[in-house]
């Protein structure tokens, strides 16, 4: 069961290939940081990996 309703997992759902594709295009591009309010989203990420 998904920790969230309404969501789902596959463990297969992008090849290796795929997967490194992937992190290179977005990588490729220019992010910034999200804000909201005084936050942002490197503050966020923080957080969540404690």
């Amino acid at each position: 069961m998904p920790l969230l309703p309404g969501l789902s997992w596959s463990d297969d759902f992008l090849t290796a290939r795929e997967e490194r594709a992937l992190i290179e295009r977005i990588e490729e591009t220019s992010l910034t940081p999200f804000r909201y309010q005084q936050w942002q989203a490197a503050d966020a990420q923080l957080w969540l990996e404690l």
